[in-house]
């Protein structure tokens, strides 16, 4: 009985004990954050910069959701810098939706008119022609009302495609 009891006693003694691993320990990145606020100014400058770099839909589509997430409305640079990424990567629905996401996040048509104004260069440049908000475009545009997928050009503009 004695030798059961020691066996006995030693595997509980043995399966109570810890086992120890050793694991390699990988670098953590650590955020240090501060009191102050950000300006509207580094906003800008920070989302520019993003825009700019850029190197897949999925960065720029990331970025957008972003941006787009704070409790204002992005200013024209901004706008400007992904409407030009979504050029870059050849996506004319992120380019359209970058508009509507500008659209909803203003207080009212008159601001949202503003915005379209101050982009007219890069949309003319861009040839995007937004048929529900160019109402000249429309009047002229003989094939209002059909369906068309548009892509980019490498002459940089924006045109449609059939199939």
């Amino acid at each position: 009985m004695n030798r059961l009891a020691s066996t006995a006693a030693r595997s509980l003694r043995a399966s109570s004990t810890p086992r120890l691993t050793l694991t390699r320990l990988s670098p953590i990145a650590v955020r240090h954050s501060s009191n102050e606020a950000e300006s509207f100014q580094d906003f800008s400058k920070r989302y520019t910069s993003f825009f700019e770099n850029a190197e897949d839909l999925f960065e720029l589509q990331r970025g957008l959701n972003n941006c787009f997430a704070y409790d204002l409305v992005p200013g024209t640079d901004v706008i400007e810098a992904a409407l030009r990424a979504s050029r870059r990567l050849d996506t004319y629905s992120t380019a359209v939706r970058i508009l509507e996401g500008v659209k909803e996040k203003v207080e009212n048509p008159k601001q949202y008119e503003a915005y379209l104004g101050e982009l007219k260069d890069i949309r003319a440049e861009l040839g995007m022609l937004l048929h529900s908000w160019d109402k000249a475009s429309v009047n002229n545009d003989p094939l209002q009302g059909s369906v068309r997928r548009r892509s980019f050009t490498p002459n940089r503009r924006f045109t449609l495609d059939w199939g």
